[in-house]
């Protein structure tokens, strides 16, 4: 979810959606903050930076660089994690290949499927590899983008994982 201001103005009031299905809380991408779903709140939105928001249960799979001038062969992957409070567990697939070929034409694709478990005593998330595809990256830094002070134990299956929490900004 993201919030704009528009040209004039430099905070938008952004209201984070709630209902039945609904995540439990949202927490802003940048800061980590934690958000009440429902809330209606003031934010910072200068016209360099969109506020963006992620939902509890959340992984998010980045280049783990600030070198963006490789494109398709850069070599490395980090995945914030913006766990819930509670229990809870939730799960998606990335699906990497060449990015330039048709060779996922003939499987030269993979597909990494991440699910996050996450308990009162620990936030845990597994990493499976499958596919014929060999991924540019060795491994995937799983950072704690919330600050969340349940321990983060990582697991990967073809791929290796390493856990640290991620340096919050502030404000």
């Amino acid at each position: 979810m993201t919030g704009s201001a528009g040209s004039r103005s430099s905070s938008s009031a952004v209201i984070r959606p709630a209902g039945p299905i609904g995540p439990a809380c949202w927490y802003a991408f940048d800061t980590g903050l934690r958000y009440a779903a429902g809330e209606t709140a003031h934010v910072d939105a200068p016209l360099e930076r969109i506020p963006l928001f992620c939902p509890a249960g959340a992984m998010l799979p980045t280049t783990d660089t600030t070198d963006y001038s490789r494109l398709t062969d850069e070599p490395s992957r980090a995945l914030r994690v913006f766990a819930p409070p509670g229990a809870s567990s939730s799960a998606f697939t990335l699906y990497e290949d060449d990015g330039i070929s048709l060779g996922y034409r003939d499987g030269q694709y993979a597909e990494v499927s991440f699910e996050m478990k996450t308990s009162a005593d620990e936030v845990r998330v597994l990493a499976t590899t499958t596919g014929r595809y060999a991924l540019p990256y060795d491994r995937i830094r799983v950072l704690n983008a919330t600050g969340d002070p349940r321990p983060l134990v990582v697991e990967g299956r073809g791929i290796r994982l390493t856990g640290e929490p991620a340096p919050l900004r502030s404000r």
